[in-house]
């Protein structure tokens, strides 16, 4: 009898030391059963774009300061994200012609639930883009031209969702955050001097973006994106993505 009992009372101990994992079982089988895996979508693509602005200003007092020394701090391009000439306060006047910016893209998109989805975005590309400096930079008057080859890498994730589905087509908008690597290479040239530089730069972002993609087609996206890397740095720009 007292082995029977000893039985019953080691069942009953199971069963109590059991329940706890059996409940989290079966609450965690009804927590996923309505979310099926679904597998994230990757594609290639190709951009073409407006150049990053907050780049190009950094990388333009980079050049102007290699050659005027000690005058170097009397100048700087300024916070002038629409790249038209300007001055301010003993600023460098300058404009930029012929910017572009074009990139290879390696993107995935994992589908959160609702109309909401997780986007990373992995590019390297290249870009030109020439700055004049008509009235030249701090003791030299004389106009200067700069030529400058970028090369660069980011990657950014972005949160995503189509927007106004009245509209033919589809419209996305979303925000996130990056990091951006650019290396430079300026060429200055004027009356008097033929000067070379390289200027490289790493910088994080804020990103709010929207994409337009026409009706019967996702495969060419019109994208317009607003970004903010700090310290007064950002921009606006535009561009083409082509996705395969």
């Amino acid at each position: 009898m007292r082995l029977v009992a000893l039985t019953a009372a080691a069942r009953s101990r199971t069963r109590h030391a059991c329940a706890p994992l059996g409940v989290l079982m079966i609450a965690g089988l009804s927590a996923c059963a309505p979310m099926p895996a679904v597998d994230p979508v990757i594609r290639a693509g190709l951009s073409v774009a407006q150049p990053d602005r907050a780049y190009g200003r950094g990388a333009l007092d980079a050049a102007v300061a290699q050659f005027l020394g000690p005058y170097a701090d009397r100048i700087n391009s300024g916070a002038n994200a629409g790249g038209r000439p300007f001055s301010t306060g003993g600023g460098l006047e300058w404009s930029e012609r012929g910017a572009r910016e074009l990139a290879l893209l390696a993107q995935a998109a994992q589908p959160l639930g609702g109309e909401w989805s997780a986007v990373g975005t992995l590019g390297l590309g290249t870009g030109r883009a020439r700055y004049d400096l008509p009235r030249g930079a701090g003791i030299l008057t004389d106009p200067i031209t700069i030529a400058a080859k970028t090369r660069f890498a980011e990657a950014d994730v972005m949160l995503m969702r189509p927007v106004l589905p009245d509209l033919p087509g589809q419209i996305d908008l979303g925000f996130g955050a990056g990091v951006r690597a650019t290396q430079s290479d300026m060429h200055l040239r004027s009356a008097l001097l033929d000067v070379q530089s390289r200027h490289r730069e790493q910088r994080g972002f804020v990103q709010a973006t929207v994409a337009y993609a026409p009706p019967r087609t996702d495969q060419v996206q019109l994208f317009g994106e607003a970004r903010y890397y700090g310290r007064s740095k950002g921009g606006l720009r535009g561009g083409l993505r082509l996705r395969f």
